[in-house]
């Protein structure tokens, strides 16, 4: 598919003005690979076509030769098929909105100048995978419901860990030799750099927890008899 003049025209448009990229209509993508691929065809694997082509673009493959394309291709499509369609939000479009949106900022020349091959391809793919297995819930729905993904990861940042054992679950199994197409150290740091994004959402979600039941501490009324003392600074403490 990526062949098609129609579908590279949409996709170079990622790469025009800084308006016209920012303003890349992935729903307006997605029509159109349904279009060519047909109502009764597989499905049309739109975030797939995009990221292989943000590939290819930032030049990964080149950098990377036991990168295989072919390996590559079927690791995106596990992955976007791992996706929840019937979902109002967590789709596979919305992965694809994602990577776009990345890809703007990944084009910008204050960042784009302190990025490694490995930095830009470490990025994509996460993207790519971000809310790959969402249940199209939230976590507190999942804890207070008992649900059997809160229970295993023992309501700790229950979809973001459901997302990274997904993805390194996916790239072990189902395409062992994706990773290890990379070699032993750039294998490594990819899944590092996954994980790490990945966990970014763990360390914010931990961080607002502790942050809401700081401020619950500090505003509760003090016991009988008690005052609070405000120090030199002017702090209470």
């Amino acid at each position: 598919m990526l062949a098609d003049a129609q579908l590279l025209d949409a996709l170079h448009g990622m790469h025009g003005g800084r308006e016209e990229a920012w303003g890349f209509d992935v729903f307006a993508f997605d029509r159109l690979c349904k279009q060519k691929v047909g109502l009764q065809q597989p499905p049309p694997y739109t975030a797939t076509l995009l990221t292989y082509y943000l590939l290819h673009q930032h030049g990964l493959f080149a950098a990377f030769p036991a990168l295989e394309r072919a390996k590559m291709l079927n690791w995106l499509q596990a992955v976007e098929a791992a996706y929840v369609p019937s979902n109002a939000y967590h789709t596979s479009l919305h992965a694809a909105s994602v990577v776009a949106s990345l890809a703007f900022f990944l084009e910008q020349p204050t960042l784009s100048r302190q990025l490694t091959p490995l930095d830009r391809l470490a990025a994509l793919l996460a993207a790519m995978v971000h809310d790959v297995g969402h249940p199209g819930v939230n976590n507190s729905f999942l804890e207070t419901t008992r649900a059997d993904v809160a229970v295993t990861y023992n309501d700790q940042a229950v979809l973001t860990t459901l997302t990274l054992t997904l993805t390194l679950t996916l790239t072990l199994t189902l395409t062992p030799t994706l990773s290890l197409g990379l070699g032993l150290g750039l294998s490594l740091s990819l899944s590092l750099g996954l994980s790490l994004s990945l966990s970014l959402s763990l360390s914010l979600t931990l961080s607002l927890s502790l942050t809401r039941r700081c401020s619950r501490t500090t505003t509760r009324p003090l016991p009988s008899g008690w005052r609070r003392v405000t120090s030199a600074t002017g702090s209470r403490a």
